[in-house]
């Protein structure tokens, strides 16, 4: 799962997994919902945008993009590649350029600009080879 939002421009890539049956089931208070799942976060990476990261998107099929959208107007275009099984994922490189997350590695592959305000939704389309942006300016930048 991918969480988003935070202040300091940060994505945070997890797992999802379902409680074990033998596993204690958690409790109701005022702050925590109760699932019947465990939420992990694998990876925190930050400063992705200069502000909030707004929203984001991946194709309908995988075609290795994660595209994300800001505070600041811009879209960044993150190419995902998977990883073989025996590289050593243990020095996790955390700036903008080159990210890895458990089995996959992100490199920053564009930044696109053309928006004033805040991007409110994006669309990305492996068929017609397309990325389309919104934005409170009132455009949609294909």
């Amino acid at each position: 799962f991918f969480s988003w939002g935070f202040i300091d421009g940060s994505l945070r890539i997890g797992t999802i997994d379902p409680l074990s049956s033998s596993a204690t089931p958690p409790t109701a208070s005022a702050h925590v919902p109760i699932s019947p799942y465990n939420l992990k976060i694998n990876r925190c990476f930050t400063n992705m945008h200069d502000g909030v990261i707004t929203t984001i998107s991946t194709s309908e099929a995988d075609v290795g993009l994660l595209v994300t959208g800001g505070d600041d107007g811009v879209v960044r275009i993150w190419n995902t590649k998977a990883l073989d099984n025996n590289n050593n994922n243990s020095n996790v490189n955390s700036n903008l350029s080159n990210l890895q997350e458990n089995n996959y590695s992100y490199s920053l592959g564009a930044i696109l600009t053309g928006h004033t305000h805040r991007i409110t939704c994006l669309a990305v389309s492996k068929a017609y080879g397309l990325i389309a942006s919104g934005s409170l300016d009132g455009r949609v930048l294909i």
